[in-house]
């Protein structure tokens, strides 16, 4: 039963009605359940279309799809749907557009499907067939990175059911049901000017920001449509992280990133060497905690006059049964993040990045109030696998090969360089010097970083709207740079009259890629 209470006041928002909460929840979700079949399910009576063929439809008209054009990939069609016109999951949109194919669904077939699109006798249609190789990298929410391959055991051209939450292009978990392993096909590589690469099939999806008649988008394309001088979107949200990491795990995490950067683990014998004696002997203590057995510390004067701190270890009994066995034999060239910290949460792998970079990292202040953190090594797998890392962080770093023959990961960026300071940080005295580094430089930097969104600046200017004054103002001061939206966002947001502009801006530069 409800009540109505009339407060005091005259106004008709004074009106409280206590509602029970069992009734309000029928009311509330046969209202809901109505208006998802009358929006989404019904077909319209005029054409019987539901709304999800009709962005299908449209998305493929926009797409210069013509039946006097040849046949194009699904995975095409459903990617532009998905990114355009209804950002739900991949699979209901390809039923959508296999059924617009099959002439026993629709009296009027809308599609021209070429390949295997089912039978009436319910056999199913072929799988929409894109994919990446097979070590490619699954994030998951809570900071956790998966080889696709891992995620189910699966036999080529075949489908697994798998349950497990992934990040979608937002950063936001959802649910994948279904792992679908391809075979053998032919596949390129897209290598970004960072050094960023991943690899698949030609008609694989990638995010792309891309001019749209003067206004920058995001929008899908496959890999064979990308040419050289388009610019892919590489997400760079912080992973989630809940409550206090395991210790255990974290000191694992830690003497792993020493060992890789400053130490060796061969047949007969490991050991560890650094200069820092508290990050030596924070590194001892893990090595106690984590593995134990007997081990043997010694000093000595080395050409630097510097002291070289030692951890050797001669009896390999205790180590081959502990994670570090898993680095045994690994020479320089051929070392790699280990497949246990990708799997780890996020504070175990910033142990693991803070051990690393102060064995073999660096900081360095630059002319002009520039700033350089980097990490060198002689494993290319290594640098790959260290700068996608990084950008697990949110911090963007740029990979090359030195002419000594080493592999480069640096940051160059003041704002990822700071990132990387908050986030990341070093393990040892590095620290003090990189925030020293960071404190002398000036508030508000005088050049342009590269870390802009093209187009963006023409696109307000051009299409802004309201008074001269703020058009003027748009004009003058530098709006493309994700620094400046970072620090003066709002500032900026108000000299922009159109709505539709501030969306399209607030989108490009809320920092998720």
């Amino acid at each position: 039963m409800t009540d109505t209470t009339l407060p005091p006041g005259d106004a008709a928002g004074d009106r409280i009605e206590p509602v029970d909460i069992q009734q309000e929840m029928q009311r509330s979700y046969i209202d809901y359940a109505m208006s998802v079949i009358v929006g989404r399910a019904l077909p319209e009576v005029r054409d019987g279309l539901k709304p999800v063929h009709r962005r299908v439809l449209y998305a493929m008209y926009d797409s210069g799809f013509r039946p006097d054009r040849s046949h194009a990939k699904s995975a095409r069609s459903v990617a532009e749907t998905m990114g355009n016109y209804h950002p739900h999951g991949d699979a209901s949109i390809y039923d959508t557009l296999v059924r617009m194919a099959q002439p026993w669904s629709l009296r009027y077939p809308l599609v021209d499907g070429q390949g295997n699109f089912g039978s009436p006798g319910n056999d199913p249609p072929a799988a929409m067939r894109y994919c990446v190789t097979g070590d490619a990298l699954v994030r998951l929410p809570l900071g956790q990175t998966v080889r696709i391959r891992d995620v189910a055991p699966a036999k080529p051209n075949s489908d697994a059911v798998v349950d497990v939450k992934v990040l979608d292009r937002h950063g936001n978990p959802v649910s994948a049901d279904r792992l679908f392993h391809s075979g053998e096909h032919q596949t390129y590589t897209v290598t970004t000017t960072e050094g960023f690469e991943v690899t698949g099939t030609g008609n694989h999806p990638l995010l792309c920001l891309v001019d749209v008649g003067g206004v920058p988008t995001l929008l899908w394309k496959l890999i064979d449509e990308i040419n050289c001088g388009d610019r892919v979107a590489l997400q760079r949200i912080p992973a989630t992280e809940i409550g206090c990491a395991d210790w255990e795990d974290t000191l694992t995490g830690l003497l792993l990133g020493a060992f890789i950067s400053e130490g060796f683990v061969s047949e007969n014998r490991a050991g560890f060497n650094n200069l820092d004696r508290d990050y030596f002997n924070n590194v001892v203590a893990a090595y106690d905690a984590v593995v134990g057995g007997p081990r043997y510390l010694s000093e000595r004067r080395i050409a630097s006059d510097s002291t070289l701190l030692e951890l050797d270890v001669h009896n390999l009994a205790a180590l081959a049964s502990s994670p570090l066995a898993e680095l045994r034999g690994h020479r320089s060239a051929a070392k790699s993040v280990p497949d246990r910290i990708w799997n780890a949460t996020a504070p175990v792998k910033r142990a693991f990045l803070q051990a690393l970079f102060e064995g073999d990292g660096s900081c360095s202040a630059l002319p002009r109030n520039t700033i350089q953190v980097s990490y060198s090594t002689r494993s290319d797998r290594l640098a790959k696998d260290v700068q996608q890392l990084l950008l697990e962080f949110g911090v963007v770093a740029r990979r090359y090969l030195h002419a000594t023959g080493e592999h480069k990961v640096v940051i160059t960026n003041r704002g990822h360089a700071e990132a990387f300071a908050s986030q990341i940080g070093f393990g040892g005295a590095k620290q003090q010097k990189l925030l020293a580094i960071l404190r002398d430089l000036p508030e508000v930097a005088a050049g342009l970083d590269s870390d802009s969104v093209p187009g963006l600046a023409a696109f307000i200017r051009a299409h802004s709207g309201g008074r001269w004054i703020d058009k003027e103002w748009l004009r003058k001061h530098n709006i493309d740079r994700l620094s400046r939206w970072q620090r003066s966002g709002t500032e900026i947001l108000e000299h922009i009259a159109d709505p539709d502009v501030r969306a399209i801006a607030s989108e490009l530069t809320d920092g998720r890629f």
